[in-house]
């Protein structure tokens, strides 16, 4: 099956995020949570996992980078979703009552 290129990312995808001209992040989607909205990435820099939130700063490096990625996580526990959104935070503003 080919893939289309006008859909979200998938799981496997390489990704770089942009914080300025100078300063980015490598990401591979380890779990998509929110089809076009919010994605589990391993950072390859900084070798952490992280919540990530598609902006217009986030942009496609490498498609199906690592389409056998593995989660650190089961995303079966609903409260893990819920304590990665609260906790690691790239490209979305913070609540105001955090």
């Amino acid at each position: 099956m080919e893939r289309s290129y006008n859909k979200p990312f998938i799981k496997g995808d390489l990704l770089i995020y942009h914080y300025s001209e100078t300063a980015f992040l490598h990401l591979v989607i380890v779990h998509v949570l929110d089809e076009g909205r919010a994605y589990y990435c391993y950072d390859l820099d900084e070798e952490v996992y992280r919540m990530v939130y598609d902006t217009p700063t986030l942009h496609l490096m490498c498609p199906d980078f690592n389409p056998n990625i593995q989660s650190d996580l089961d995303w079966m526990n609903e409260w893990i979703l819920e304590l990665y959104d609260r906790k690691f935070r790239i490209g979305k503003a913070e609540d105001a009552d955090d």
